[in-house]
């Protein structure tokens, strides 16, 4: 069984991915610069294509949801052992600093992602040189 992927076959498609993560075309497979672009780094950058445009987010948010219950824990024992450091609604500080964590770091890796994806297609623009005769396939593609 093959997997399912789609080509590059020009630097102007990949305009079109560098929308944020939520509104991304899925199911697009892996993803294959052309065999026109000829370069070193190829696989590379195929690679971190790849990777920054199918990020989740996922892990960063894992880390800030144990972060936020640390956090939440620490809270909890200061307002036991130290009474000066009342913390109103004890019982949903951890709840809530791990809710928060989690969400602020799904939405810092999906920033941070957004924002390397953009950099690698920046980088995949500047080094891909087009031929005078491959419009077509740009306005196949387009329209």
């Amino acid at each position: 069984m093959t997997k399912f992927e789609t080509t590059i076959n020009h630097p102007a498609q990949l305009n079109t991915m560098t929308s944020f993560s939520m509104a991304r075309k899925r199911g697009l497979g892996l993803l294959k610069l052309s065999s026109e672009f000829v370069h070193n780094k190829r696989g590379v950058l195929e690679e971190q294509l790849n990777k920054y445009y199918y990020a989740c987010g996922c892990s960063q948010s894992a880390k800030m949801l144990l972060f936020g219950l640390l956090l939440g824990g620490l809270a909890l024992f200061l307002n036991n052992y130290y009474p000066s450091f009342a913390i109103p609604a004890w019982h949903w500080t951890v709840p809530s600093l791990g809710i928060a964590g989690a969400v602020l770091g799904k939405v810092y890796g999906l920033s941070r992602a957004n924002h390397k994806l953009r950099q690698t297609i920046s980088e995949i623009q500047s080094l891909w040189t087009v031929s005078t005769n491959s419009h077509e396939d740009v306005v196949g593609y387009c329209g």
